[in-house]
C-alpha cells in the first residue's frame, strides 16, 4: 500500500526489529535497524526524536552483536537528540543514559558509565518514585560500575537498596531478587563479609 520506504513501513520493521533482538537475532535487527533509520531521517530529519529511538535500538543490536563502540557512538548520537528535544530531565532521556551506561560498562570504562547510571537514576527518581523496580534495576547497573571500580562498600549498600525494592515489589522468590542477591555476594566476598 505505502511502498518500501514509508514510514509506516519503517514504524512496523521497527517491531519486527524489537522482537529480532529479543529472540537474539541481532543481525537480521541490526539490517532491519539500518533501512529504517535511513526511512526516518529522510521522513524526518536527522536530529529527530523519532531518529534517536532508532539509534537506542540499533546501538541495543550492535551490543548484543559485540560491536560496542559503534553502540556507544549511536547511543551519545541519540542522547544529544533527545537532550535537545526534550531536555535534560526527561525519563525518555534516562532510558538512553542507561542503555548508554551499559555500552561503557562493556567497554569497561567504568567510571563514565556510573556517571551516566547516577544521571539516570535521578531522572528515574524524580519520575517512579525511589520505590520503583525501574529504580531499583538502575540502583544495581551503579552497584556493578562500583564494583568494577573496586569501590565494594558503596557497590554492596546500593545491592542491598535494590533487593529491598525488588523484594517489596516481586515478592522474595523473583529471578531480578536472585540476580541482585548474587551480585550482593560478590560484593560481600570482595569485602571478606562472608556471614552478611
Amino acid at each position: 500500500h505505502y511502498g518500501k520506504d514509508h514510514i509506516e513501513v519503517a514504524r512496523t520493521l521497527n517491531n519486527l526489529g524489537l522482537v529480532l533482538n529479543s529472540l537474539g537475532e541481532s543481525n537480521q535487527a541490526k539490517e532491519l535497524y539500518d533501512k529504517i533509520l535511513v526511512i526516518e531521517q529522510n521522513h524526518y530529519g536527522k536530529n529527530h526524536p523519532e531518529v534517536a529511538k532508532i539509534l537506542n535500538n540499533l546501538g541495543s543490536a550492535l551490543r548484543n552483536l559485540k560491536e560496542y563502540q559503534k553502540a556507544k557512538e549511536l547511543l551519545d548520537k541519540a542522547l544529544v537528540i533527545k537532550e535537545k528535544h526534550y531536555g535534560k530531565d526527561r525519563i525518555e532521556v534516562a532510558r538512553t543514559l542507561n542503555n548508554l551506561g551499559n555500552a561503557l560498562i562493556d567497554l569497561k570504562e567504568y567510571q563514565k558509565a556510573k556517571e551516566s547510571y547516577e544521571k539516570a537514576l535521578r531522572i528515574m527518581e524524580n519520575y517512579y518514585g525511589k520505590d520503583h523496580p525501574v529504580v531499583a534495576r538502575t540502583l544495581k547497573n551503579i552497584g556493578n560500575a562500583l564494583h568494577s571500580l573496586k569501590e565494594y562498600r558503596e557497590a554492596k549498600e546500593l545491592y542491598e537498596e535494590a533487593v529491598r525494592i525488588q523484594k517489596k515489589h516481586y515478592g522474595q522468590d523473583h529471578i531480578e531478587v536472585a540476580s541482585t542477591l548474587y551480585n550482593l555476594s560478590n560484593a560481600l566476598m570482595a569485602l571478606k563479609d562472608y556471614r552478611g
